[in-house]
């Protein structure tokens, strides 16, 4: 039997359903089909071996544990497997996806070549299957196979389930660069993106695409993967993305291969144990981290400096939340009157975000967090777009404009998630 090996021991067991280890004969087999005791059933669907015409029965007429035994029995004929690839229970097309899967890779032999492509043509019917369940056994089986289908690997990887797509989009051999970056051109969840950024010798024009979507989660898994290969320029970008995205630092300092001007822009806005962590790994000269640990001292110094300036503006602005002047008017005169300084304590206090954390939206110039911080404040979008235009300074063709003249243009969860990334 091809499992319960403890059973086979005790004939009389139920898990055994009664039947003896011995080989049973044809005569046998078809006494114990016409009782037709489900267990016993179950129990001789299991039995290795079993003539391919009682499995096709079993497969066909038998009960629902007689044909998970089928599914699962390395034995059963392959026309019978195709019977099983439309049976009614998703258990037995969930064993069936995993069996079959495993069969592929042995099947590849001139005298295999029929079992193979009815064992493939099998895959691809479960690819279509309705629950999704089913599918993700499959894609979890056949992720990392070279032996099926271009089509089935880009079938699966398309499909609308994240958890079917996402080991197909890291694991898949069969899917090239054109395939990964027309996916991700047609869009891909933050999940789904994040594990194409994990795959290995991931392609430059890939990574760059991985890069400009600015989805934080899939730029620190592409980081990470020290096989990614990330051009120069797609670096330069991810430096101006992470400077404003806490979430970043950690992964940037931790790639491999940075330049020394990288190096210079990162250890400008990372943490000074980042900036010793990234030298170390870089194996930097004694004299070039001599440098780099200068500019971070220095950056210290003036960010001590600005807060101890800034006392007074922060007493003002607590003074303006405190008597509820803090809105749409007075954030409008401020801004017209390049108080960019008491705006922004102002923001932050309003929305309740550290003020470093205010400053690195504004320093973003990205139209959906900036929006997304006046939201946070309870102003109207009038003046989160006057917010985008004058103090974050984003350019005209890049502002963020007001849907229906008045309405802010995203969701209240899509605002939120812009404010995350900068938390």
């Amino acid at each position: 039997m091809t499992e319960g090996a403890d059973d086979s021991e005790r004939p009389d067991t139920p898990a055994s359903g009664g039947l003896s280890p011995e080989r049973l004969s044809y005569e046998q087999s078809r006494e114990i089909l016409a009782a037709g005791a489900p267990a016993q059933l179950t129990a001789l669907a299991r039995r290795p071996d079993l003539r391919p015409e009682i499995l096709y029965y079993l497969a066909q007429q038998g009960p629902s544990g007689a044909r998970l035994a089928v599914a699962q029995n390395p034995h059963t004929p392959i026309q019978a497997d195709k019977l099983l690839a439309e049976d009614d229970l998703d258990d037995v097309r969930s064993e069936l996806a995993r069996k079959i899967a495993r069969i592929v890779p042995t099947a590849t032999a001139q005298e295999n070549a029929r079992l193979r492509e009815s064992a493939l043509a099998i895959l691809e019917t479960l690819a279509q299957d309705q629950v999704p369940a089913v599918r993700r056994i499959l894609a979890e089986e056949v992720s990392a196979m070279p032996e099926i289908s271009h089509a089935l690997a880009r079938q699966l990887a398309a499909d609308p389930d994240e958890a079917v797509r996402c080991p197909m989009l890291e694991y898949s051999p069969l899917l090239g660069e054109d395939d990964l970056r027309e996916l991700i051109a047609a869009g891909l969840t933050e999940a789904a993106l994040t594990a194409t950024a994990r795959r290995a010798d991931l392609p430059a024009a890939v990574a760059d695409d991985v890069a400009s979507t600015l989805e934080v989660p899939a730029v620190a898994a592409l980081l990470t993967n020290e096989s990614a290969a990330i051009r120069e320029q797609t670096l330069e970008r991810i430096i101006d993305q992470a400077e404003q995205v806490q979430a970043l630092h950690q992964p940037l300092v931790m790639r491999p291969g940075l330049s020394q001007r990288a190096m210079m822009r990162i250890a400008s806005f990372v943490a000074s144990s980042l900036v010793e962590t990234m030298a170390d790994r870089n194996r930097l000269p004694a004299r070039a981290k001599e440098q780099l640990l200068a500019r971070v001292k220095k950056r210290m110094q003036r960010e001590r400096a600005a807060k101890e300036a800034s006392a007074e503006t922060r007493q003002t602005a607590r003074q303006m939340l405190q008597n509820g002047e803090i809105d749409d008017r007075s954030i409008t005169d401020l801004i017209e009157q390049n108080r960019r300084d008491l705006v922004t304590v102002c923001l932050s206090l309003k929305s309740r975000i550290p003020l470093e954390n205010v400053n690195k939206i504004l320093d973003s110039k990205s139209p959906q967090a900036v929006t997304a911080l006046a939201w946070r404040c309870g102003l109207r979008m009038r003046t989160a777009y006057l917010v985008q235009a004058k103090l974050a300074l984003i350019p005209p063709g890049k502002l963020l404009a007001a849907r229906q003249g008045q309405y802010y243009p995203m969701s209240r969860a899509e605002m939120e998630k812009q404010i995350s990334f900068f938390l």
